[in-house]
C-alpha cells in the first residue's frame, strides 16, 4: 500500500476516534492537556504563541487562549489561504470580537480584523494534527497547510502538538515533506 494511501486510511480511523469521544471527555481531557503545556517552560518563555481555534472535536484550546491573553502574551492564529495551499498568521486580542466561522468551518479573524504578523516573530507554535506517532510526526487533514508554514519559522521556534491518547499510534505514514514535532501533549502524557 502506498503512501498516501496509508495516509487516508490512518486519517479515517484517528477522527473516527476521536469523535467517538463524548463531549465531557474532549473537555476534560483539553483540561488535562492544558494543564500539562502550561508547565513546559518553552510554553512559559514564548512571547508570541501560535494557537489553532479548535473545531469539531479536536483538543479545545479557548482556555488555552484566554490564559494567553491574561499572561500578556500576544497571540497569532493561522488563516487557510486555499490558492496557493497557505497559512496567514493574524493577531488577536479578543477570539469572540475578531473571529467568525471561515474556510472548511474553522473560527478564522474577519476581514477586517485581520493583522498580519511576520511567521518570524513566532516562539511557539501549536500545530494542529489527526494522528501521532510516538517519534513525533503528525498526520494532519491532508492539505500540506502546515508542513509548508513550518518551513517558514524560525529555526529555534518551538513545535507543539496537542492531542487526546487516542490519536497517538506507534507510527504515521510520512513522507520527505512531513515535518517533526519537537513535543505531544496528550491527558496522560507528554512526548518529548
Amino acid at each position: 500500500m502506498d503512501v498516501r494511501t496509508r495516509k487516508k486510511n490512518l486519517r479515517v480511523d484517528a477522527i473516527n476516534k476521536r469523535d467517538s469521544l463524548t463531549s465531557e471527555e474532549i473537555l476534560k481531557n483539553s483540561e488535562k492537556i492544558f494543564s500539562k503545556l502550561k508547565e513546559l517552560p518553552e510554553f512559559i518563555n514564548a512571547k508570541t504563541v501560535m494557537i489553532y481555534l479548535n473545531f469539531k472535536s479536536e483538543v479545545v484550546t479557548d482556555s488555552i487562549v484566554d490564559f494567553l491573553l491574561s499572561q500578556g502574551k500576544k497571540i497569532v492564529v493561522p488563516i487557510c489561504i486555499k490558492e496557493p495551499r497557505s497559512l496567514l498568521l493574524s493577531h488577536i486580542t479578543d477570539p469572540k470580537a475578531d473571529c467568525d466561522i471561515g474556510f472548511y468551518g474553522i473560527r478564522t479573524p474577519r476581514e477586517d480584523n485581520v493583522r498580519e504578523t511576520d511567521p518570524k516573530e513566532v516562539d511557539f507554535v501549536v500545530v494542529p494534527g489527526v494522528a501521532f506517532s510516538r517519534d513525533k510526526y503528525r498526520l494532519g487533514y491532508g492539505g500540506g497547510y502546515y508542513d509548508r508554514f513550518i518551513k517558514t519559522l524560525r529555526e529555534d521556534a518551538f513545535k507543539c502538538s496537542l492531542a487526546f491518547d487516542v490519536q497517538i499510534y506507534d507510527e504515521v505514514p510520512i513522507d520527505r515533506y512531513d515535518e517533526k514535532m519537537d513535543l505531544i501533549v496528550t491527558e496522560r502524557e507528554i512526548i518529548r
